[in-house]
């Protein structure tokens, strides 16, 4: 836009050009929701929501149709089932309870278990003009020769929903999966988990490993149970021009998940499909490839890869949920992400992640990301550009934001990239858990490009017949804001027509700003670079200055005063480093104490500004001001009083070690950790304050690390030397955990260090509570000791090893209502620095308790020794007549002849 000014316009004209161009265009901020199109489902807990497709219908009939499965709905009359789900067809209208089920199942073979079978846990609609539709129920299953086969089953219907006899092959028995395998083989190959322009995937085969089937399959894998097949895209412009690429999520694929992409060889009927990549997530358990798209971001011909992991997180970002963005190198791929996409915790970020065409209509493919249980469900819309993605998102849409509301999974399904309205623009339908689904539609978009500019763009002063201005250096500003005005809607029961509500774009400013100058004599490019000076001091009558004590002027007040004086020397004079041009709108403003009364100025001017025009050439002014000291009083004395605040230490050391111990495990604080004491002096030099005011101490206080977890745990703040002998802060600063206190055995303390000059409290790694402690009732000196404790357990699970130094502070300031009694804050920061303790051999200590009872227990063990020895007779000892007895005994026997000599007698 060029600036121009009309011959023939008087020389005080300002001429303003505004020029607005619009076009169709721009950023993917305009999916609608206040018109959105909800629908809800005949069955309550039916699932319908859990999948949702777009389909547009040509046979028969014109229109555009939103397919929804409900998966666990009631089967129909005739089928001997109880829950076999299936699919609903809703029109794009207003009424929100129109929706029509197609009743796939109207029959019940002998040989089938259709109870469970899950039908319309994936729909897909085939792009292509007169498409067909494809419904799905996985859990399908066949009973051959007494085995039960779960192999899944797919139904194809045509444009026009309705059976073709084209299709027989799909509904026959000799289907994709064949129950005569058992389930190492393709006896459980759950066909249809998820589906995708009449793609079968089934993430079950063989030995449970998962396959994908479009007349082909994949080649047979030796790992198992890796849910291959879980999710499902196909396309060409991935790995090769001229070949189709097959790019399916294997979730649990050696617990991190893997995504397959296999080209499409049609050199038979049959296909043969030939694993070309594969990416491989990064964390255990994130399900990483449980949803898959397929979408030229970048516009180079070249389809882009991603994959959601939902199950994603990081516990220190609170992160839920990642996707994960692959930008093809000309038919190849990196093995890590380009972009990583994170949601927030417990979101389930990835859940769906769909291509949903140029919602914008900028050139680039868009798509968006499903988290379902983030508050009461979110999706999330990037567009492409030419270098890829951005990290934010263009559009984040709540389903709590939806009219009507009902929804608690919003995000859970997406379908997209076809424009239901007729405007140009695709739309997106979104399914949740709730039996609700919603249609988004997009608004056009209009891009306007602004060109605001004013003439002249420099007004001389000597040119304006009124010299009323005084503001020569702020510009005058004309600013613009463009709008729209939308219509008022109908109100009708009835869809808006949201050609009527287009939205502006948002790549270009909205505003637009112009400036006219006043030519000042500042230099060719009208700036002025002033050097303006101040100098300013009391004075007695005789224009003697006051003596000055620590910067400050001292006047020794007595009745014989009856005025002073405020001399002011105000410059502007160039200097070596500095230019003295014209220092416009230079005032002098002087507030006057209510204990002085304004008497005279000199010069003598009709107001205190003396200079000229608002404006100070350069030279030198100097102003008298004389005051009456007629309103000074005894109590509005200025006070003279040093204060001081000093803590003997500036840093603190103690340890840390043991072992982690939860928050509600704690009873004492010796559980906590290592004690810590901070002990502060308040001195005030000169007279007590008295009723003048009082001193206080406000804390910063490191409480705990960033991410809530405790730090520097406040026990206990006494105080000496004032009215109050502890100090309790509001908001349960002191204790909040009650617990009772206990001195530990072991404390830790070391020698003092010089305080490091370091930011306290904001840098963001520790939280902080400010608390104040008054020193009310204080005379002199006051001292307070605070108590805290080192949380072991925070140190030992987030800086286990490592030394820590914790930043605090405490400022010393002032309360009073007296404005004369003035005082700077006086602030002191201490550090703590906590170190692991060295390992060492403690000396175990038996515990009283088992001394004792061992002790006992020897007693009684002795007793019954002693007793089963007296029962036995081992205390018993002969008297000395048995002994007599018994030798005398022994005597007779030896006397006694042998048997053969008595024998010989007898003879």
């Amino acid at each position: 836009m060029n600036a121009f000014h009309r011959q023939g316009l008087g020389k005080n004209t300002v001429v303003l050009v505004l020029v607005l161009s619009a076009a169709r265009c721009c950023q993917a901020f305009n999916l609608d929701v206040r018109f959105a199109v909800a629908k809800e489902g005949k069955t309550a807990g039916s699932l319908f929501g859990l999948s949702v497709a777009l389909h547009e219908q040509v046979v028969g009939e014109k229109r555009h149709l939103l397919l929804v499965g409900a998966p666990k709905e009631k089967a129909e009359s005739g089928v001997s089932a109880n829950e076999t789900g299936d699919v609903y067809a809703c029109p794009i209208t207003a009424d929100t309870k129109d929706c029509r089920r197609l009743n796939l199942l109207n029959s019940n073979p002998k040989n089938d278990v259709m109870d469970g079978m899950w039908l319309g846990v994936s729909i897909a609609s085939q792009s292509q003009p007169g498409g067909r539709v494809l419904a799905c129920g996985h859990r399908y299953v066949r009973n051959f020769a007494t085995n039960f086969r779960m192999i899944g089953r797919c139904y194809v219907r045509g444009n026009d929903l309705q059976y073709n006899t084209a299709d027989s092959q799909w509904q026959s028995y000799s289907e994709v999966c064949d129950p005569r395998d058992d389930q190492t083989s393709e006896g459980m190959c759950l066909a249809g988990m998820s589906a995708n322009d009449v793609k079968f995937p089934s993430n079950h085969f063989p030995s449970y490993a998962g396959n994908t089937f479009s007349l082909c399959k994949l080649p047979n894998l030796k790992r198992g149970n890796i849910y291959i097949g879980y999710s499902i895209a196909v396309a060409q412009d991935v790995l090769s021009k001229d070949k189709d690429t097959v790019v399916t999520g294997a979730p649990r694929d050696e617990a991190r998940g893997s995504v397959t992409m296999a080209e499409v060889f049609k050199a038979s009927v049959s296909g043969e499909v030939k694993i070309k990549a594969t990416v491989v997530g990064e964390q255990i358990g994130s399900y990483f490839g449980s949803s898959v798209a397929i979408v030229d971001l970048n516009n180079d011909g070249w389809k882009d890869l991603i994959v959601g992991a939902p199950f994603y997180f990081d516990r220190r970002k609170d992160e839920g949920g990642a996707v994960y963005v692959y930008m093809n190198q000309n038919g190849s791929f990196r093995d890590k992400a380009d972009v990583v996409l994170t949601g927030p915790k417990d979101s389930a970020f990835g859940m769906a992640v769909v291509a949903i065409g140029d919602v914008n209509q900028d050139g680039f493919q868009d798509f968006a990301v499903g988290a379902p249980y983030h508050s009461k469900g979110r999706v999330y819309i990037w567009m492409g550009n030419k270098t890829g993605i951005s990290q934010m998102p263009s559009q984040v849409i709540d389903g709590k934001d939806i009219p009507g509301g009902g929804f608690q999974t919003f995000g859970y399904s997406i379908s997209g990239g076809m424009d239901v309205d007729r405007n140009s623009y695709p739309d997106i339908a979104v399914g949740s858990l709730d039996d609700r689904v919603v249609l988004l539609r997009a608004r056009p978009v209009i891009h306007l490009n602004n060109s605001f500019t004013v003439t002249p763009s420099v007004i001389s002063p000597e040119d304006c017949d009124s010299k009323t201005i005084q503001d020569k250096v702020a510009p005058i500003v004309f600013l613009l804001s463009v709008s729209l005005v939308e219509p008022v809607p109908s109100g009708r029961q009835t869809l808006e027509d949201l050609s009527a509500f287009p939205v502006i774009s948002q790549r270009y400013a909205l505003t637009g700003r112009a400036e006219i100058h006043i030519q000042k004599a500042c230099g060719s490019d009208n700036k002025c670079e002033s050097n303006l000076q101040m100098m300013a001091a009391f004075t007695d009558e005789q224009n003697t200055p006051f003596p000055t004590q620590n910067g400050l002027q001292i006047f020794h007040y007595t009745t014989d005063v009856k005025k002073l004086k405020l001399m002011v020397n105000v410059s502007n004079v160039k200097s070596q480093d500095r230019k003295a041009e014209d220092a416009y709108g230079a005032l002098l403003n002087v507030t006057i104490p209510t204990s002085l009364s304004f008497s005279s100025l000199n010069p003598k001017v009709k107001s205190i500004d003396v200079l000229r025009n608002y404006t100070l050439v350069p030279s030198t002014v100097e102003i008298e001001i004389t005051f009456e000291t007629a309103e000074i009083t005894i109590d509005m004395q200025e006070i003279q009083t040093e204060l001081q605040l000093s803590t003997p230490f500036s840093e603190f050391r103690t340890e840390y070690s043991g072992k982690v111990v939860g928050e509600s495990a704690m009873k004492s604080t010796s559980d906590i950790g290592s004690p810590v004491e901070f002990n502060l002096t308040v001195a005030l030099f000169g007279k007590p304050l008295g009723n003048l005011g009082f001193l206080e101490v406000v804390f910063q206080w490191p409480y705990a690390v960033a991410n809530q977890k405790w730090l520097l745990y406040l026990s206990e703040i006494q105080m000496a030397g004032t009215s109050k002998q502890s100090c309790v802060p509001e908001n349960n600063v002191v204790n909040p955990l009650n617990l009772t206190t206990k001195t530990k055995l072991r404390v830790f303390w070391l020698s003092l260090l010089i305080l490091s000059q370091c930011q306290n409290c904001g840098t963001g790694s520790a939280l902080c509570q400010t608390f104040t402690c008054p020193l009310l009732g204080m005379d002199t000196s006051a001292n307070l000791t605070v108590r805290a404790r080192v949380w072991n357990s925070t140190m030992l699970e987030d800086y286990n090893a490592a030394r820590v130094l914790v930043f605090g502070s405490a400022t010393l300031s002032l309360k009073t209502e007296k404005s004369t009694i003035k005082m700077s804050n006086y602030t002191r920061e201490f550090t703590v620095a906590i170190d692991p303790a060295e390992a060492e051999e403690l000396q175990y200590e038996v515990p009283l308790w088992i001394i004792i009872v061992s002790v006992l227990a020897g007693v009684i063990l002795l007793g019954l020794i002693v007793i089963l020895l007296w029962k036995c007779g081992f205390f018993k000892r002969a008297n000395t007549r048995e002994l007599y007895e018994a030798k005398a005994q022994k005597a007779e026997m030896k006397t006694q002849p042998s048997e053969n000599n008595r024998l010989t007698e007898e003879d």
